[in-house]
C-alpha cells in the first residue's frame, strides 16, 4: 500500500522463548486465581531474577507444592513456579 512502511524485522534472543518443558495443555478446570501480578520461575524459585510475571486474575491449577512455592499451570498452558501466597482458591 502506498505510503505504508514495513517495520524492521528483528529476531528475538533465545532467552525470549518459553522452554518446552514449561508448556502444557491448558487445563479444563481451575483451582485458584492469581490475586495480583506475580513473578514466576521456569525451574528454580530460589533464583533472584524471575523469568516473567503472571497477570492479575489468571486462572491456574496447582500441580504441586514445595514450601512457600507451588508449581502451577495457567489458563494458557504455562507450567511455572509461583509464590503460594499470591494465589486464592476459587469459590
Amino acid at each position: 500500500m502506498k505510503g505504508m512502511k514495513r517495520p524492521v524485522a528483528e529476531v528475538l534472543p533465545e532467552s525470549a522463548t518459553v522452554p518446552q518443558r514449561n508448556i502444557r495443555k491448558a487445563p479444563e478446570h481451575f483451582t485458584h486465581e492469581v490475586k495480583e501480578q506475580v513473578p514466576f520461575w521456569y525451574d528454580d524459585a530460589g533464583k533472584k531474577n524471575p523469568d516473567g510475571e503472571l497477570r492479575d486474575g489468571a486462572k491456574v491449577v496447582i500441580e504441586s507444592r514445595e514450601g512457600t512455592y507451588a508449581w502451577i499451570t495457567d489458563d494458557h498452558g504455562l507450567h511455572v513456579q509461583v509464590a503460594l501466597d499470591a494465589l486464592v482458591p476459587l469459590a
